[in-house]
């Protein structure tokens, strides 16, 4: 969690990540026009919002179930709860900063992964 929690930092948002993603956009699809290098950052941005929650989620369920606290359907509820609650955190931290957006909408995307 502390690992996603950092990701939200002013270091990747879109701006930074723009630098390394846009480019290597166009190096795998060199007739992509400026328009599309825009949409397909920001398609980018949120598959990963997508893997590193469920990659949290898996996580916690695996945690969660080898602690012998909660069984396979509860460790799945519990770890959703817990990535969910995580979501709403990092969201509510990158609307506080300058460089980020923080969204509702991410918060579902994230309780997706």
């Amino acid at each position: 969690m502390a690992l996603v929690l950092a990701m939200s930092s002013p270091a990747l948002s879109a701006e930074k990540t723009g630098g390394i993603i846009n480019p290597m956009l166009l190096w795998l699809l060199p007739s992509l026009r400026p328009e599309e290098i825009v949409l397909l950052h920001g398609v980018v941005r949120k598959i990963g919002h997508v893997t590193e929650y469920g990659v949290l989620g898996v996580l916690w369920r695996r945690a969660l179930i080898a602690s012998g606290t909660l069984g396979p359907a509860a460790g799945a509820w519990a770890a959703l709860g817990i990535s969910v609650a995580c979501a709403a955190v990092d969201e509510t931290h990158q609307a506080l900063l300058v460089s980020r957006t923080g969204s509702a909408v991410d918060v579902l995307l994230d309780s997706l992964g």
